[in-house]
């Protein structure tokens, strides 16, 4: 999992439901300034979460992420991982 934020951050989690950032599981990854990332594959500007997890095919996903500073996003971001 790349998970790609436009700030650097101190936490990204994930859970299977849409919970409160403190009861999300930690993706265990952290970046600051110096961890930006300049690549034409990326949006400019990205710091980037690398994790190996296990999704499940079929459900949703809701990931969020803590700044330098603190701040938690508004609300989650919702991945559906769809069968097609």
């Amino acid at each position: 999992l790349g998970l790609y934020v436009n700030e650097p951050f101190q936490d990204c989690r994930y859970a299977d439901e849409d919970v409160n950032f403190d009861l999300m599981n930690s993706l265990g990854c952290s970046a600051t300034e110096r961890d930006i990332m300049y690549s034409p594959y990326v949006p400019a500007g990205s710091f980037v979460c690398k994790k190996e997890v296990t999704l499940a095919i079929g459900k949703k996903y809701y990931f969020s992420c803590k700044d330098q500073n603190g701040n938690v996003m508004p609300q989650n971001y919702v991945f559906d991982m769809k069968a097609e």
